[in-house]
């Protein structure tokens, strides 16, 4: 049994796939199984598969219709054989010493998901930051909050492979956000995480690519469906109201930037009509009595599209008294010191308050 599978599913990237290929294959780590799933390529990538699979006995080559991303990573996850497994995507590459990095990581550790960080390539005004780190012993609703804030892809991960199975971690084949519920439903369930800072992953950004900016409108357009198909994998299991927010928080905010910034607005009535089938009783219940910990404008855009007219019309009356305070407040003060002196002070009364509430909360942890 190898140490760890690759899955490389590829479709139509004959410029970029040998740079791929050799970084996996030039690897410090040798004890490698390298399956590759040419889902359905018009291009020169399916010989170039078969070219290295000639060369290299570490070398698994499964050419298929095309069906999509998430069926081949589906069929690739269900040809695995070694003790852990990670993705790779085709026309993006890996540092030389990532799987020995990782690996020794996720033995130290063992953990059930480990991370490495990665480095954004061709990214226009992208800038890397640093990724926080998480406690290996983090409970269920800090491990999902922890892999929206670093990323929910599959491929910075290396997975523990009896885990995945115990879990039946699986790709939706009608999915175009697939990595959502894969990675998500991992950090439900995971045990343990392991981080490595180090940026190992190297991401190339294409404007033809799934998630370019040539397919961006097609692809959130299905962030709603992906968030479904999620919760209906977890729903069966042990999951505390806690995490269930976090989700909710996480779907919300990522369907508000989506549907504001990400689509074209041509698409808006087709995405609204998706987000509308996508809510749930369960999920309003939770939500609404829940409400101080969503901030203001993704509660906000909840109501919008949860049916729940009553509520969102005190929400619009709220947000509209708001504006006025500030509209008429901005208008008077430069002409009231009174007012000025006035706000001065409760804002001095605000942050004691708070200052006091922090304290309090220090002396109970000790």
């Amino acid at each position: 049994m190898p140490a760890i599978s690759v899955i490389i599913t590829v479709y139509n990237v004959e410029p970029y796939l040998r740079e791929c290929l050799d970084s996996v294959v030039n690897q410090t780590f040798r004890d490698l199984e390298i399956i590759c799933v040419d889902d359905g390529s018009t291009d020169g990538s399916p010989a170039i598969l078969d070219e290295y699979a000639a060369k290299d006995g570490r070398f698994v080559v499964i050419h298929q219709k095309n069906a999509g991303q998430a069926s081949a990573k589906e069929t690739g996850l269900s040809r695995v054989t070694g003790e852990y497994f990670t993705f790779v995507d085709s026309d993006d590459w890996i540092d030389a010493r990532a799987y020995e990095k990782a690996y020794a990581r996720a033995k130290e550790s063992g953990a059930d998901m480990t991370q490495f960080s990665f480095k954004w390539v061709n990214y226009p005004n992208h800038k890397d930051v640093p990724l926080p780190n998480i406690e290996e012993t983090a409970n269920q609703t800090e491990r999902i909050q922890w892999a929206y804030t670093n990323t929910s892809v599959c491929w910075c991960y290396l997975w523990k492979t009896d885990f995945a199975r115990r879990v039946q971690l699986h790709f939706h084949k009608d999915a175009k956000c697939d990595d959502i519920a894969f990675t998500f439903k991992g950090a439900v369930f995971a045990n343990k995480f392991a981080f490595i800072p180090e940026r190992l992953y190297f991401y190339r950004f294409r404007t033809s690519s799934l998630t370019g900016n040539a397919n961006k409108s097609k692809y959130y357009l299905q962030a709603p469906q992906a968030f479904t198909l999620l919760f209906q994998d977890i729903a069966p299991y042990s999951v505390t109201d806690e995490s269930w927010l976090a989700l909710y928080s996480i779907k919300w905010g990522i369907l508000y930037d989506a549907y504001n910034f990400l689509i074209d607005k041509s698409i808006r009535p087709e995405m609204r009509r998706c987000i509308k089938q996508s809510v749930t009783n369960d999920e309003r219940r939770l939500i609404t009595a829940n409400a101080k910990s969503f901030d203001l404008k993704t509660y906000g855009f909840f109501l919008k599209f949860s049916g729940l007219t009553i509520l969102r019309w005190k929400y619009n009356c709220k947000v509209f008294k708001g504006k006025c305070f500030d509209w008429f407040a901005k208008r008077l003060i430069p002409y009231s010191p009174w007012l000025q002196h006035t706000l001065e002070i409760v804002d001095r009364q605000r942050d004691q308050i708070q200052k006091l509430q922090e304290e309090l909360e220090n002396s109970k942890d000790e």
